[in-house]
């Protein structure tokens, strides 16, 4: 019972037992509410951190990307008013420039990319000769509508430029029948690439459209802030390499049946190098490299969130995956057309590395940071 001491001293209260015990239970609920909300959330990361790095890097990468792809155009211009084996060199050489520095920027497909269907308009593979065929003695030019994506880019150019016999592509330009049309296709091909490359470039820099300004301050994690945008399109991306670039050739759509037609950069035979950087690509982002230096990337995100799978620290887990997933892309060699059919076995184990890869970054990272994958499965058929 409780003690009421006053003027006259102790005595006895008279409040029920039942009474004091709903006092003492508001006063410990009301102390422990006060307790949670002076306590910092534990799990949270440096947004604007993550964002002003990834711009920087974007930035960068369509920079160079719009740098090369000017190059390239170039070199076209001066094969088709003089072709002959120096300047068709030439411009292949600048052609796998290009396309190479394009796996850097494939995975920002969001902003200025996504208005212009960027991934679409310059990378559907494989190119429907058949329909570059007819737009030639047709004398297309417009090749902004979706049904012409498959028939431009960078697959369409691979054709153009290496064709089924690459002895022969030279003959076609100089003394074929179609030569004339055929190089006004080529120049009209590489103008587009370079238009979109610069109207993407541009749109990103604070003397353009500055999107720039709009992706670093969309702060959040919400479906349709930038980080939600950048891990979206990075798993998309991861997805896409997985199925379109190894999957689908190595004849996983088909039951186990390689189709080596499907590579990336058939004609060419880039294929493996294309892979090889856009891997590199997707690594850099991760790690927010820039330059050679790591910067705040989703690696720290995931560390500040100390996120964990089966007890070990996830960052570490992705980190490990792309050196292994490198590390057997090296074991494939040769070019990847070949590889589908006579050494199957190690583009089968490559192919198993981005799958690992794809678990920890779509299921565990974006669990971890309260990210929801909003795009459908990027099957790449």
């Amino acid at each position: 019972m409780a003690c009421n001491c006053g003027s006259d001293g102790c005595s006895k209260s008279n409040l029920p037992f039942s009474t004091v015990l709903i006092v003492l239970s508001g006063l410990i609920f009301l102390s422990f509410v006060l307790s949670c909300k002076q306590k910092p959330d534990p799990k949270s990361f440096d947004q604007s951190a993550m964002l002003t790095q990834a711009s920087t890097i974007i930035q960068h990468n369509y920079a160079d990307f719009n740098a090369k792809a000017d190059v390239f155009s170039a070199s076209v211009t001066q094969f088709t008013l003089n072709p002959d084996a120096q300047t068709l060199s030439a411009a292949r050489v600048a052609f796998k420039s290009a396309w190479l520095s394009w796996q850097y920027c494939a995975s920002f497909e969001f902003g200025p990319a996504e208005q212009r269907q960027l991934r679409a308009q310059l990378n559907t593979f494989p190119t429907d000769t058949s329909k570059i065929a007819a737009n030639i003695a047709a004398e297309i030019s417009d090749l902004s509508p979706a049904n012409q994506f498959s028939a431009k880019g960078f697959p369409a150019l691979d054709f153009l430029l290496f064709g089924t016999d690459s002895n022969a592509v030279l003959s076609r330009f100089i003394s074929g029948v179609d030569a004339t049309l055929r190089k006004n296709y080529l120049n009209t091909v590489t103008a587009d690439v370079k238009n979109l490359s610069n109207a993407v470039n541009n749109s990103w820099q604070s003397s353009g459209g500055n999107y720039a300004a709009t992706f670093t301050t969309n702060t959040g994690l919400n479906s349709g802030s930038s980080i939600s945008l950048l891990v979206n399109q990075f798993n998309f991306d991861l997805e896409w390499m997985k199925n379109a670039q190894v999957g689908i050739p190595l004849g996983k759509k088909t039951l186990g049946t390689p189709l080596p037609e499907k590579c990336e950069a058939f004609y060419s035979g880039y294929s493996l190098e294309l892979i090889s950087a856009h891997l590199d690509a997707l690594d850099k982002i991760f790690q927010g490299n820039f330059s050679g230096a790591n910067g705040y990337g989703l690696d720290d995100a995931l560390a500040d969130l100390d996120a964990k799978s089966n007890g070990i620290a996830l960052n570490q887990l992705i980190r490990d995956r792309f050196v292994s997933a490198k590390n057997s892309l090296n074991s494939v060699t040769g070019i990847l057309s070949t590889a589908v059919v006579s050494n199957p076995a190690a583009v089968e184990d490559f192919y198993t590395q981005l799958i690992q890869l794809v678990i920890y970054s779509k299921s565990d990272m974006a669990s971890a940071m309260a990210i929801l994958i909003t795009y459908q499965d990027a099957d790449g058929d």
